[in-house]
This record gives C-alpha cells, structure tokens and sequence, in this order.
C-alpha cells in the first residue's frame, strides 16, 4: 500500500511505494468495470469452477488457425493463482500446478471475492498493482468515475502492462481497447451503440 506525506495544512505533498496499490472491495468495482474484465478475460467466469474446457479449446483453434498464439485459455482463477503462487515459466508441469490449485480457489472463496482479488492484485504498469491505482495513474480518477472506453483501456492492459501501456504505446492500447469494447458488445454488457460511441474517443 502506498505511504503518503502530509504538510501540516493536511494536504498530500508526496507519497513513496515499491508496489503502488490502491485496495477496493467488491462494491467498489463499478458495474463497467466488472464486465470490461469478465468480457475480455473469461467470459464464463461465473459458470465455471476454475477452468474453462470450451475457453481452452476455442482459444486453440484460434491459435491453430492463426499459426502463432493470439488467445490463452486461462480464466481469471488461473491467472490469480499465477500472480499468487506461480512463476511465469511455461510448461505442463506448471500449468497444472496452476490448474490445481485454481480449483482449490473455486472451493474457498466466493465469484466476488475471487473478482476482488484480482482486480487488486494484477500489475498494470509503470509500478502500479491493481484497476484502481491504475485508473487514478492513467486518468487521474477513481474507478467507480471510468467511462467506458477508459474501463476498457485499463481491462486490456493485463493482457502485457509493457506493450499495452497508453503512455508508451498509445496506438497498440487503442487498438487493443477497442478489442475489449467489442468483446463487451458481443457480451451484451453495453449496445452496439455505447460500443460505437466509446471506440470513437480519443485515448486521453
């Protein structure tokens, strides 16, 4: 968590952290957030109990067809339990270690809790933990003020913080942005229209 400094008036003169990290709750986590994440992450997050067989198989087929790897077929428990407990090493061994113990996770927390976790957990670049410090870092707001197309911006950065990065890469983050915006049209969290309308602002 981050230490701030206050001057005697009670105003913040600066703030120092290794990891900065901003903690929320649940119903912290505004609704546009929650189905920017859930959308583009894993879209049966709340049916399944850890891993997702059918996400496993129509990531591979569209990594077949594609002849490189364009979509993984984690969901949002294994990639918890990555951040928790796993190196970023890739082997079998390991992506069953991470299979195990995401079902371990399905049994001892609640959707909410797991969802929670997450969103605090995850680096988002440039030193920055979790969707709120990364909401107040690159728009300068609380997370429950995102728009839809900032909720966006910041759901495609856990995908790779470095070649997402807004700051860095704007047009890579735009372009990847607008993949969220349409995986959230296509799940029916906001209209054809709010889709439209939110691809057609500019990344501030």
């Amino acid at each position: 968590l981050i230490t701030e400094v206050y001057s005697d008036d009670g105003q913040v003169i600066g703030s120092f952290a290794l990891e900065r990290r901003i903690q929320v709750n649940y119903e912290q986590i505004p609704q546009v957030m929650k189905d920017a994440i859930v959308s583009v992450e894993d879209q049966h997050f709340y049916e399944h109990w850890g891993i997702d067989f059918m996400g496993i198989a129509r990531a591979g087929i569209k990594n077949l067809m594609a002849g490189r790897v364009v979509e993984g077929g984690s969901t949002l428990t294994q990639q918890l339990t990555k951040n928790l407990f796993l190196t970023p090493e890739k082997s079998l061994r390991r992506k069953i270690q991470e299979a195990m113990l995401a079902i371990q996770i399905e049994r001892n927390y609640t959707k909410s809790q797991i969802l929670t976790m997450y969103a605090n957990l995850h680096f988002m670049g440039h030193g920055q933990y979790g969707f709120a410090a990364a909401a107040e870092f690159y728009f300068g707001k609380e997370l429950k003020d995102l728009t839809i197309e900032e909720a966006a911006t910041i759901a495609a950065l856990p995908r790779s913080p470095p070649i997402y990065s807004p700051i860095n890469h704007p047009a890579r983050a735009t372009m990847r942005r607008n993949y969220v915006i349409d995986r959230m049209v296509a799940e029916k969290k906001i209209t054809v229209e709010q889709g439209e309308d939110a691809k057609k602002e500019p990344l501030k």
